[in-house]
């Protein structure tokens, strides 16, 4: 109830902020982008068909939008799960809209709105009222979700255009996620390194995250944990072969 209550407030307030100023940047790609907006369109029973089945696949536990959301469908814990999804979507709502405008192509799973649609949709989270039609419903849900997603892209732009707000506030939800996975990863790196060595485990990590910092070519955060850990690995099995270790 809490993660419902803050994301209400955060949608408010994102609704409610005029200070990112935008000049019609969105309507502007439209203008310059319009054929490439029809070709979506066109497929937009394609694209429904795909969602439709990713919101199955979801309802039935078999996959997840986002490592967040996942992590709380195991627990068990489908509303708090359904409302990550959300707001994950609403961190994608900006940049799968303006690339789809830009590019003429549009995301399988469109703005990973039909993930929320699976989960809301699921046993799970209904329970077993509607036995084997779940999936099925779960399907239609999907298949509308990402039907409308198509064919209010331009509105959406124009939408995204009147409420920078929302805008803002996607990219920051986005920017969160993946900081908090580079975090997630990296003290998981670490941790698995001590368990490996606990003399060495924990500076090896440090090591290799400083140094990827001062590089001139730096990898990813999010690979530094385990490329730190999985190397350390084989340089310890190494050692243990030469009987150094």
């Amino acid at each position: 109830m809490a993660i419902m209550v803050g994301m209400i407030i955060m949608l408010g307030l994102a609704i409610m902020d005029k200070s990112h100023k935008q000049q019609g940047n969105n309507a502007m790609l439209l203008n310059l982008f319009a054929t490439r907006v029809q070709g979506i369109r066109k497929s937009w029973w394609l694209f429904g068909i795909t969602g439709g089945l990713i919101a199955a696949c979801t309802s039935l536990g078999l996959i997840a939008g986002d490592p967040v959301s996942l992590n709380l469908l195991s627990q068990q814990k489908y509303l708090e799960a359904g409302i990550a999804a959300t707001a994950v979507a609403i961190g994608f709502l900006s940049l799968v809209g303006t690339t789809a405008i830009t590019t003429g192509l549009y995301s399988p799973a469109g703005m990973k709105f039909v993930f929320v649609a699976g989960i809301f949709i699921s046993t799970g989270f209904l329970g077993d009222r509607f036995g084997a039609l779940t999936p099925i419903l779960a399907f239609i849900a999907g298949f509308a979700t990402i039907a409308c997603e198509v064919l209010i892209l331009s509105q959406l732009a124009i939408f995204l255009d009147k409420f920078p707000g929302v805008k803002a506030c996607g990219d920051h939800i986005r920017a969160c996620t993946t900081k908090v996975l580079e975090i997630a990863l990296l003290i998981g790196g670490a941790m698995a390194a001590q368990a490996i060595s606990p003399q060495l485990g924990f500076f090896w990590v440090a090591g290799f995250y400083l140094l990827n910092k001062v590089s001139k070519k730096p990898l990813v955060e999010m690979a530094i944990g385990p490329i730190a850990a999985i190397s350390l690995g084989i340089f310890v099995n190494i050692l243990y072969v030469l009987g150094l270790y």
